[in-house]
């Protein structure tokens, strides 16, 4: 099974587009629904692959403390 580095996450629509994001360099993929299963993990795998070696880079002024 691959694994997903812990800063790629997932967002489920509610407070952000549905879709992927780096939270290291904040770079996000947008997805609508409905997809099959088979494409949500190909997504998921290839933008976490893109992202595996992303370094923390520092908050901007105004996005410190939005969450």
């Amino acid at each position: 099974m691959k694994r997903i580095p812990e800063w790629i996450i997932a967002h489920d629509g509610t407070r952000q587009p549905m879709g992927f994001e780096c939270e290291r360099c904040r770079m996000r993929q947008k997805l609508e629904l409905p997809v099959s299963v088979d494409y949500f993990v190909d997504l998921s795998v290839a933008f976490a692959k893109e992202h595996s070696r992303c370094t923390a880079k520092p908050l901007a002024a105004d996005e410190e403390g939005k969450g």
